[in-house]
């Protein structure tokens, strides 16, 4: 006889009082975590696939960035408005074409996202800030992050043709920026095409309230007196390190620059020195380029390069290190250097410049030699050698060149 056997055959009971329960909630007394709210919810999203992003390669990235240029290129010379542009760094209209972009959103709650398409017109295309409105048909917008653009069908933004010929159109009647290096004071130093650019162009922009006050202006006027005849665009650039308010600064400069353009002025910005060397021009520059305009830079003889031919020195031989310096920032750290040390505009922070000098000569163990010239090229230029003639010199425009042996 089994050890059930006396009960196994006995009829099942079923409760009079209390109602039969059902198969599916009598097994989930053996599935603790089924009977929890939102398992199923949890178990769906777990099965949820997404795609992974694929990182465009530098064809696909090239071909992004002609795209985007022709777009802005064509809406902002159809429907630019300055003064949306002067406190947000965006560009606001409505281009009168369609077109269409595959991007990626990405997932709020696991690795990778999605892929999405959109077809519509272009609200809003903020370049600094990666931002792409488009209205589609409905009138329903769409936010992009520009940086997750991507057609795996290699056609990253298509546009129709309308699109791209008013755009070829549009280039044969926009102007050229130029920024143009004059040199670092003396006016014998400006560069031949430098002269002959700022002949050919419409507008000059100097980077000051006014022609008086302006260095690069001075300099030009003494070998081109006829640029006072020159229409002048005063973009004086503020000498702070207030990231918001130089934004609103460059923001403007920009803008009135841009105006000219569109309407085929070709722009001189003056400089002094080269414009490639910590030169304010470059913020304009690069904007400029990112807009999908033509931007062109004319080199300049740059401060340390005539500073060291007045003192007569070399900057570098042989395998000599030559190290150029902002000393308008922390320049400890420039203590442990080789070679040779240029701490361009030195002025505001010479004495902290100094210091730095003196301490670091204590320890670094290797002969240094200190110059300094103070306005090179201009007529207050002063020449100091060694420390304690640095002491002396006073003006923004100060040069310190250290050579250590």
């Amino acid at each position: 006889m089994g050890k059930y056997d006396d009960i196994i055959d006995l009829p099942h009971h079923v409760s009079k009082v209390h109602p039969q329960m059902s198969i599916w909630d009598r097994s989930a007394q053996f599935a603790p975590f089924a009977a929890l709210t939102g398992h199923e919810e949890a178990i769906a999203e777990t099965a949820r696939l997404t795609n992974e992003w694929h990182e465009p390669d530098e064809d696909k990235k090239r071909e992004l960035d002609e795209k985007m240029n022709e777009l802005m290129m064509l809406y902002r010379k159809r429907n630019f408005n300055s003064d949306s542009l002067y406190d947000e760094n965006v560009i606001n209209t409505m281009a009168e074409n369609y077109f269409e972009v595959t991007y990626f959103v990405p997932d709020e709650h696991k690795d990778g996202g999605s892929y999405e398409h959109v077809t519509g017109y272009l609200k809003k295309l903020d370049s600094i800030g990666h931002l792409m409105i488009v209205v589609d048909d409905n009138g329903t917008e769409t936010i992009i992050d520009t940086r997750r653009i991507y057609d795996r069908k290699q056609k990253i933004i298509k546009m129709d043709k309308q699109i791209e010929r008013a755009g070829d159109d549009n280039k044969n009647n926009i102007g050229v920026l130029y920024g143009i290096g004059v040199g670092p004071g003396d006016p014998e130093l400006i560069t031949l095409k430098a002269i002959n650019t700022i002949k050919a162009c419409d507008i000059i922009a100097i980077p000051a309230v006014s022609k008086e006050e302006c260095y690069a202006y001075s300099i030009v006027q003494a070998v081109l007196p006829e640029i006072e005849k020159k229409q002048i665009m005063c973009t004086p650039f503020p000498m702070i390190k207030d990231k918001e308010k130089l934004t609103i600064s460059h923001n403007k400069i920009y803008c009135d620059i841009v105006n000219e353009l569109e309407d085929g002025k070709n722009v001189a910005m003056l400089t002094i020195g080269d414009p490639s060397v910590y030169s304010t021009y470059m913020y304009i520059h690069k904007r400029v380029i990112q807009a999908g305009f033509t931007a062109v830079m004319i080199s300049g003889v740059p401060s340390f390069c005539a500073a060291a031919a007045q003192l007569g020195i070399s900057l570098g031989e042989m395998m000599d290190e030559i190290h150029i310096i902002p000393a308008s920032y922390d320049v400890r750290d420039t203590v442990g250097y080789g070679g040779t040390c240029v701490y361009m505009k030195s002025g505001k922070k010479l004495a902290e410049l100094i210091e730095v000098l003196r301490t670091g000569d204590a320890i670094r163990k290797k002969k240094m030699t200190v110059y300094g010239v103070t306005n090179c090229g201009m007529e207050s230029e002063r020449v100091y050698r060694g420390l304690d003639e640095l002491t002396e010199a006073k003006g923004y425009l100060t040069i310190v060149i250290v050579k250590y042996s």
